[in-house]
């Protein structure tokens, strides 16, 4: 079978294939493995469980402690922006990926004193201990993590780890229980994302 010359119908070049696969792809919404904050806060679990007083490890589950944390707020703002059931596409990893851990700890902090610049935005009735004890667990976890991933004389015990894991995994559960129509759980995401100046 001969090949049709170019200009002819049917005809599709090795550089006209490669365009249109390349433009397929791209149209493709890409399968991502979104990271779960109840299987970091398990990983946790594990790694105390088998440290046997190995520093390593426990620095590694107060590690994994915490970035179940902030995968929370990560995808609770992609889910908001974005949706949920686009957890597949460019954009909601865009999203994901502009959440800032100094942005987290500052509007986290704000939750209890808020200073001037917070303040036009602090829902009337303030917000819930549920949004409050998250906030707190994220600055607590923030400086528990780099202590454990920086401070070489950090020393952990695994009581502690124990209860800094407790402490996320119930946080992390107070944040999901707080209704996405509730007023503080949208100015809570827009602060988060939008941090005014």
């Amino acid at each position: 079978m001969a090949c049709r010359p170019p200009g002819r119908p049917g005809f599709r070049s090795s550089t006209m294939r490669r365009q249109q696969n390349f433009l397929r792809k791209f149209r493709r919404p890409q399968i991502m493995a979104i990271i779960n904050p109840w299987q970091l806060f398990d990983q946790a679990d594990r790694l105390i469980a088998e440290a046997g007083g190995q520093q390593v490890d426990l620095r590694r589950a107060v590690s994994a402690a915490y970035y179940g944390l902030f995968h929370s707020a990560t995808i609770a703002a992609s889910d908001f922006i974005v949706s949920k059931s686009r957890r597949n596409h460019r954009e909601w990893s865009l999203v994901s990926r502009s959440i800032d851990h100094k942005d987290l700890r500052e509007l986290c902090k704000a939750l209890d004193q808020p200073p001037g610049k917070y303040r036009p935005f602090i829902p009337a009735m303030g917000f819930s201990a549920e949004l409050k004890d998250y906030a707190r667990a994220v600055v607590e976890l923030q400086q528990k993590r780099h202590d454990a991933d920086y401070d070489p004389i950090a020393t952990f015990r695994v009581s502690d780890c124990k209860s800094l894991v407790a402490s996320a995994r119930n946080a992390a559960t107070q944040f999901k229980s707080i209704s996405v129509d509730a007023d503080e759980w949208r100015i809570f995401i827009c602060l988060l994302l939008f941090p005014p100046r």
